[in-house]
């Protein structure tokens, strides 16, 4: 509600979760959301109480954000002294640079030309405010009037979950909190291997789709194909087949992790209530081959990348109907 930018404020382009210590999300999935790229860079010694990073490099983010808009800020949370898990918010904000106003290019060659790339880093340090990083990435954008606003709702966001989680610890103890979070993570993974998966039959089913272009190459459909795989324990996605990186900005840098996630929420139909969070990756696998244009190598373009992850779930869900008889 403190966010300045409209894509924010009006059209609700963020999104909100807890991770364990470990990086796994607890909360509803929040796409891909994990804080493993601090983990990534940062020891957990090294943490204080007040620490909040921020970060939107693509090829840093471990699948969590796939273009530069999508700012992301982590902040621990304490409990007894010591790191119990992670708040993390992200959002689509209005401009990062780039060579077009809203830094979405839908011609780019290089991620080079869709804005600036800010690795993990402070942004607050214990409770202060990191000024040189801060005035940094406002000088990157258009607005930075916006970016501040969407920026400052972020932290104040984090600091919210960070509080509610401290007076959980206080109320029940730290231990409690941090142990009921894989509880629910394993309630996560126990229903769908027990409710969600019996309803699907084993078998191997392939389903395709197509972008038009990657914006470049207008004549030349680019393929996102998967092959779907199940058992009584597991499923397992094969995108092997899919194109090669291209030139314009539909490379889709995600992981299997971030898929599976994704994709995951389509079990709920089969063990409605269930909260699907992490636990969805023990009973949910995805390949992805590299160099592909579902793993692209940096620095490909991917400002567009929305096109192929559409495409990658009417795919998803082709062999899916297969699988169901339609």
């Amino acid at each position: 509600r403190s966010a300045r930018s409209t894509i924010i404020r009006e059209q609700h382009d963020y999104r909100a979760s807890i991770n364990t210590v470990d990086c796994d999300s607890v909360t509803h999935v929040s796409f891909g959301a994990t804080a493993d790229p601090i983990r990534e860079f940062f020891q957990l010694e090294d943490m204080s109480p007040g620490d909040i990073f921020i970060y939107n490099d693509v090829y840093h983010a471990h699948g969590t954000i796939q273009h530069l808009p999508d700012y992301c800020l982590v902040m621990p949370i304490f409990g007894d002294g010591k790191i119990r898990a992670f708040a993390q918010i992200y959002g689509h904000t209005q401009d990062v640079g780039g060579v077009v106003i809203g830094s979405w290019p839908v011609t780019s060659r290089s991620i080079f030309e869709e804005g600036i790339q800010v690795p993990p880093v402070r942004l607050w340090s214990a409770g202060k405010r990191n000024t040189d990083v801060y005035n940094i990435i406002l000088r990157n954008t258009r607005f930075p009037d916006a970016l501040s606003g969407d920026i400052e709702a972020f932290v104040g966001a984090c600091r919210i979950i960070a509080r509610r989680f401290e007076e959980l610890c206080n109320r029940f103890g730290a231990d409690i909190v941090e142990g009921g979070m894989y509880k629910l993570i394993d309630r996560c993974a126990d229903s769908l291997k027990s409710v969600a998966l019996p309803k699907i039959p084993n078998g191997k089913w392939t389903a395709e789709d197509f972008v038009d272009s990657d914006g470049i190459d207008n004549d030349q459909p680019v393929k996102i194909v998967v092959t779907l795989m199940k058992d009584d324990e597991k499923i397992l996605l094969d995108w092997t087949g899919s194109s090669e990186q291209v030139i314009g900005p539909i490379n889709f840098a995600a992981t299997g992790r971030f898929i599976v996630k994704w994709l995951g929420g389509y079990l709920k139909q089969f063990a409605k209530g269930v909260t699907i969070n992490e636990g969805v990756t023990r009973i949910m696998r995805s390949y992805h081959r590299p160099g592909s244009i579902m793993a692209p190598r940096r620095p490909a373009a991917v400002a567009n990348r929305s096109q192929t992850n559409l495409r990658n779930t009417s795919a998803f869900s082709g062999a899916l109907a297969q699988a169901l008889d339609g």
